[in-house]
């Protein structure tokens, strides 16, 4: 019972952080056509619920309602298939459920008219009509489709538990072969002592039977919020930090790359050190005696959208940078309501070159690496001596602008100006 509040502390920061760190954009035309679906099927339960309850129908009506909003932004937050097409079935099969019920118990023919619409709209869905969206029908198949795929995935699922049931120790030889492919596609050197990897994939740590010990939020791109990022850097540096990690950089959603669990890094560059690679990670050892880093304040911006800053530099020493991004009222109600605008980190380092990345907000606000630009567990291991850092010459950030994405340059929801601050990252390096 001890660990219950801070369960319920960092389950509300991981829900309040989901939809400004997660969202990506879609196709308005998938929006239109859930939202249309939705408030047909909710105009059937308010006609249905009225005539039968009267106003005692208000409550049943409100709780479809919430459900239809919550699988709204289940859907459109992340808007891509995994999450849009799933609820779009859903919908639709709810429609077709619920419409006989309907038209029996409704008298009005205006009022059927509605369950009329409601069944058309799921039959196009069925169907797959020529006038839905091309974004749907790349998502896969149309639901009859899917239907008519359930009938041989149902005698596939029951074929293989009666295997199991009559051929128990097959189990155990499909496992070990398995864990034999993993190991031969993710090769490891014998490891002792406990391990965490960046990003996770836990399968490979099964494989090997290694004592894993991962982060309190062992996704990196879900450590969004302050309270998340320094739960994992507070991790890393204490006394139950594991022996080993595995260190990769893999980013989702276009982000920058030092923004998932960047917070973590500097504590990454003075509490371990490199102690070899394979074609996937670099293995990070655990120091004996920690080293010491600091963060020394060289500048402050006020900045505006779209303005383009030019760092002034005193040296190619490793750069930390605080983006402070704050939503206005209007989007903090949209973020409920909806998703933010997204927003586009644009770098242009010494050497000409231009990066474009997808910013967060609560990431960028507790501070991450700027300069230079790491985007490989190569690049990284670099940061470990000067001679690998002396690599990174033409590399380092010259240019910093924000902006966002699509037509507005400036973010609907966001302040109009934000503030920038520089650091030097000082640490001890071979």
């Amino acid at each position: 019972m001890r660990y219950l509040g801070g369960f319920f502390k960092y389950s509300w920061e991981i829900t309040s952080g989901y939809t400004e760190a997660m969202s990506t954009r879609g196709r308005p035309s998938e929006l239109v056509w859930y939202c249309a679906t939705a408030s047909l099927l909710l105009a059937v339960v308010c006609a249905v619920e009225v005539r039968l309850r009267r106003w005692q129908g208000i409550l049943p009506a409100t709780v479809i309602a919430l459900a239809l909003f919550l699988g709204f932004k289940h859907a459109f937050v992340r808007q891509d298939r995994g999450h849009v097409w799933p609820e779009m079935v859903s919908l639709t099969s709810l429609v077709l459920l619920l419409s006989p019920f309907a038209w029996l118990r409704l008298k009005q023919g205006r009022q059927k008219w509605l369950v009329v619409a409601a069944c058309i709209v799921a039959f196009l869905n069925c169907a797959d009509w020529p006038g839905l969206p091309e974004a749907k029908r790349e998502m896969g198949p149309s639901i009859l489709g899917y239907l008519g795929r359930a009938p041989r995935l149902a005698v596939e699922s029951l074929s293989g538990f009666v295997q199991i049931v009559l051929h128990p120790s097959d189990i155990d030889r499909v496992h070990a072969a398995s864990m034999a492919q993993i190991r031969g596609e993710w090769p490891l050197p014998a490891m002792a002592g406990t391990v965490d990897m960046y990003p996770p994939n836990q399968a490979v740590i099964f494989a090997y039977g290694l004592s894993y010990r991962p982060r309190p939020v062992f996704q990196s791109c879900s450590a969004y919020t302050a309270a998340l990022e320094n739960l994992n850097r507070r991790y890393v540096a204490g006394p139950g930090s594991p022996e080993n990690i595995l260190f990769g950089i893999a980013p989702i959603d276009w982000r920058f790359p030092a923004l998932e669990d960047g917070l973590s890094w500097p504590e990454l560059l003075t509490r371990y050190a490199p102690a070899g690679s394979t074609p996937q990670f670099l293995i990070l050892k655990k120091r004996r005696v920690p080293l010491e880093y600091a963060l020394e304040p060289l500048s402050e911006y006020q900045v505006g959208w779209d303005q383009t800053v030019t760092l002034q530099l005193p040296s190619d020493d490793p750069i930390w940078a605080e983006i402070d991004v704050r939503p206005t009222l209007e989007g903090r109600l949209m973020t409920i309501v909806y998703k933010p605008d997204l927003m586009v980190l644009a770098l242009q380092t010494k050497d000409g070159h231009i990066h474009v990345c997808h910013l967060i907000p609560g990431m960028a606000r507790c501070g991450f690496l700027l300069s230079p630009v790491i985007r490989t567990r190569q690049q990284f291991g670099l940061l470990y001596s000067d001679a690998g850092l002396g690599q990174f010459q033409g590399q380092t950030v010259a240019k910093i602008m924000l902006i966002g994405v699509g037509k507005h340059r400036h973010p609907q929801g966001y302040e109009d100006q934000f503030t920038l601050r520089l650091y030097r990252l000082k640490y001890p390096r071979q």
